[in-house]
C-alpha cells in the first residue's frame, strides 16, 4: 500500500470507530475523517519553491493563510499531512497551500510531508487569519459536520480522495 492508501485506510478506520449516534445521527458527517473521505482531495508533496520563503514553525494555519493572501494563484488547504518517521507514519492536522496542478506548497515544514489529504478551501469560505483553522477549531468544524459544505466551499485542485477510498 502507498502512504496515501494507508492514510485513507486510517480515515476509514476512524469513521468506523465513530458512529453517528445521538444528536449527530442526523448530521451530514459524523467526523472529520468522514468529511475528508467524502470531500477531501489528495495533493502531491513537493519541496518548497525557491520563490517562497519558509515562515514561522508551528504556525501552519497562519502561515498558509498569509501565503495564500500574497500569492492568489495558491489555494489554502487544511487536513492531514503524514510523515514517515523511521517507518512509523505520523498523522498531523495541518494547513498548507496548493498550486493549480495539485502540488503542495508548505511554508511551515522544513521537509514536505509524505502524503497530504485535505480540503482546498475556496475564497468565499475563507481561511483563518490567526490561530486554529476550520478543522482544528470545533466551533468552526461542528457546523460543517452538522450541515455540510456549500457548493462553492471547495476549490477543484488535487485528486479526489474518493477515487482511492474504496
Amino acid at each position: 500500500m502507498t502512504i496515501e492508501e494507508l492514510l485513507l485506510a486510517e480515515m476509514r478506520a476512524q469513521v468506523s470507530r465513530t458512529p453517528k449516534t445521538g444528536r449527530r445521527a442526523a448530521w451530514a458527517f459524523g467526523s472529520l475523517a468522514d468529511l475528508l473521505l467524502e470531500h477531501g482531495r489528495l495533493f502531491t508533496p513537493a519541496s518548497l519553491p525557491a520563490s517562497v520563503h519558509r515562515l514561522s514553525p508551528r504556525q501552519c494555519y497562519a502561515n498558509a493563510f498569509a501565503l495564500a493572501t500574497v500569492r492568489p494563484e495558491l489555494v489554502y488547504a487544511e487536513g492531514y499531512a503524514v510523515c514517515d518517521y523511521d517507518g512509523d507514519l505520523i498523522h498531523y492536522q495541518h494547513a498548507w497551500c496548493v498550486a493549480e496542478d495539485g502540488t503542495v506548497v508548505d511554508p511551515t515544514w522544513l521537509t514536505p510531508g509524505d502524503a497530504y489529504l485535505g480540503l482546498p478551501i475556496g475564497p468565499r469560505v475563507g481561511a483563518p487569519r490567526f490561530g486554529p483553522g476550520l478543522i482544528h477549531e470545533m466551533s468552526q468544524l461542528a457546523p460543517v459536520l452538522e450541515f455540510g459544505l456549500s457548493d462553492d466551499a471547495l476549490v477543484a485542485v488535487g485528486r479526489p480522495a474518493v477515487s482511492l477510498s474504496g
